[in-house]
């Protein structure tokens, strides 16, 4: 396993349909979490799909996460 470094950057509100919040709850986008905030942190990753990212992201790819609770 590796730990690679990351930026999660927060895109917006959506509710558990997976549809967006703009006009709904537009207290949401006042707060500290608005599109384009970015946080630092860090997954663990095999070493073979740390390659596989590392190579699509120098080839121009954004890869977007999400998070969830568990």
């Amino acid at each position: 396993m590796l730990t690679m470094k990351i930026a999660l950057v927060f895109d917006e509100w959506r509710n558990l349909q997976g549809k967006p919040l703009h006009g709904i709850k537009p207290e949401l986008y006042f707060g500290a979490f608005h599109s384009g905030t970015t946080f630092p942190g860090e997954i663990e990753l095999p070493l073979d799909l740390e390659e596989e990212l590392t190579e699509n992201m120098n080839n121009g790819f954004i890869p977007v996460f999400w998070i969830g609770k568990p």
